[in-house]
């Protein structure tokens, strides 16, 4: 603001503090909400984490969270309709900017706070937005996944996480003219060679 400002001048902002709902450019399916500027969003825990985990180590990776990604049915949608949505979100009573779900988000509710406050654990502000058939059939194959992840696990002897230098060295990973980088979840690093690795 230009102006010749006096003594007494005051300035006042007034921003719009209803709940609202946006959706991705590309996607109606996935919708965040809105509380004027304000963008409520949900803790999702530390399960599987640990304090280091959220910081950079020398040698290692930068992508590591990637490996300890919550399991997907434990990730939350909304259920119904972008109005459904906004109605049944409401106001925790003396907690500014504070939400809470009702009948809506599955497979638990959740309670939304400013993204700002959020630290040091995983969180959602993007949403999945479906009806409750979709729902129930992405749970159950959800399950099925899980059980074929688990029987592989419980069958895995070791494994070598490429391209992480602590990893490779505690299997004594060997290479001339090899090659290493990153990747994309579920691949988070990848080598090749002109020559060889063992």
């Amino acid at each position: 603001m230009t102006r010749t400002w006096a003594s007494g001048d005051t300035v006042e902002i007034i921003l719009p503090m209803q709940l609202h709902a946006e959706s991705l450019p590309q996607s109606q399916d996935y919708v965040a909400l809105f509380c004027g500027p304000a963008l409520p969003a949900a803790g999702l825990g530390t399960e599987g984490l640990n304090p280091a985990d959220f910081y950079h180590q020398t040698g290692g990776s930068p992508d590591q969270l990637a490996r300890k990604a919550l399991s997907p049915d434990k990730a939350p949608m909304f259920v119904g309709t972008v109005s459904q949505l906004v109605a049944q979100v409401s106001a925790v009573t003396n907690q500014p900017l504070t939400f809470s779900t009702h009948d809506l988000a599955h497979p638990v509710d959740v309670t939304l706070i400013p993204f700002y406050q959020l630290h040091q654990q995983r969180y959602a502000i993007y949403w999945r937005l479906t009806d409750a058939a979709t729902w129930v059939a992405a749970h159950k194959h959800v399950g099925g996944d899980d059980q074929f992840s688990l029987s592989v696990s419980n069958a895995t002897v070791d494994h070598v996480w490429i391209a992480d230098a602590a990893s490779e060295a505690a299997h004594h990973v060997a290479s001339s003219q090899s090659n290493t980088g990153g990747g994309i979840p579920p691949y988070n690093g990848w080598r090749d060679a002109t020559g060889w690795f063992s």
